[in-house]
């Protein structure tokens, strides 16, 4: 079977905000650049746009005139259309508003971003574009019957981990404002001390203590909603619940999050505002469970503050390989 024509489009859709970032810095460091920076922003925002109306044309038209199961131009899992369209629209107008230079001077003043900058203000629309992205993913997940066919294998967590780590690269102008030594001192990463690893092993600890501490307490007041989780993951993860898997897991996540996150987003967005965006986009978790992302987040970016953002990669690839680890012994003993 040939690739589908619409996850060409998803992938072109998926891969577009990189390019807009390379446009971005390259109109930073040449300013004739600029307007076609802008162009190109516009272009993608026209996109998103025409794409939640189509969206909502195909919702208005009725779920049986697109069954995604038997059209293979579609070949997607069953979606829901008006869900999808309202999230799209949602997505539309929240990184349109971000167009008006008063919205992102009055943005300045809580983050440390230039309104006149446009690979600020790419990073501004693409963050919107990505949270939008997330919570259609979050409506999609909780219809187990649309993702019964859907299992994640190590090449797809590598490559998030690519797309994410390209994304982190390219928001700060690897290559094209800074040089490779320039971009790993402005992402934090540096080699490891002996004194890291007692903050690697402290806060990898002190997450799986948060993890059962947490774990325990949405058990006692909302033991489906932990349960969901683990169906879930049992679910799209199956195929990786052996030692290999979780170290892929653990290397996957830690690379490319926290050069995205902790290397990238936080030196501009803050420790707050980052975690915040680390939290919302982990939507394969029931909502009870983000609070928990969150102080994740804030303990890393803490980490990548103090110590580098090398230390929360290794913190963070830790705490993933051994919370799979624990589970498999879990599954052992009982």
């Amino acid at each position: 079977m040939g690739t589908s024509p619409i996850w060409i489009l998803l992938a072109a859709i998926v891969m577009a905000p990189i390019f807009l970032l390379i446009i971005g810095q390259a109109a930073e460091k040449d300013k004739r650049w600029r307007p076609l920076a802008w162009i190109m922003l516009g272009s993608g925002e026209a996109l998103l746009g025409l794409t939640a109306v189509g969206a909502l044309l195909i919702s208005l038209a009725g779920p049986g005139k697109f069954p995604a199961q038997n059209n293979a131009m579609l070949a997607l899992p069953d979606i829901n259309w008006a869900t999808m369209a309202y999230d799209l629209m949602a997505t539309f107008l929240g990184s349109a508003l971000l167009f008006v230079t008063a919205i992102r001077r009055a943005i300045a003043k809580v983050i440390r971003i230039d309104p006149q900058n446009s690979v600020h203000a790419t990073a501004l629309i693409y963050t919107v574009w990505l949270l939008g992205l997330m919570s259609w993913q979050y409506g999609l997940l909780r219809q187990p019957q649309s993702m019964r066919h859907i299992k994640i294998n190590s090449w797809m967590l590598w490559g998030q981990a690519l797309y994410f780590t390209l994304a982190g690269l390219f928001g700060i102008g690897f290559l094209v404002r800074r040089s490779p030594r320039e971009s790993w001192q402005r992402l934090g990463l540096t080699r490891l001390h002996t004194a890291d690893w007692f903050f690697i092993i402290g806060g990898a600890l002190l997450m799986l203590g948060l993890q059962l501490f947490w774990g325990l307490g949405v058990q006692l007041l909302a033991p489906h909603s932990l349960q969901q989780v683990e169906a879930l993951n049992d679910q799209l993860l199956g195929a990786l619940y052996n030692p290999w898997g979780a170290l892929t897991i653990g290397l996957s996540a830690g690379i490319g999050e926290e050069i995205l996150f902790r290397g990238a987003m936080q030196p501009r967005f803050g420790i707050f505002l980052t975690s915040l965006i680390f939290a919302l986009v982990h939507t394969q978790y029931n909502l009870a469970i983000l609070p928990l992302i969150f102080l994740f987040g804030i303990i890393l970016g803490l980490l990548r503050q103090q110590r580098s953002a090398t230390v929360a990669i290794f913190t963070h690839a830790i705490y993933d390989s051994s919370l799979l680890c624990l589970a498999l012994l879990a599954q052992q003993i009982h």
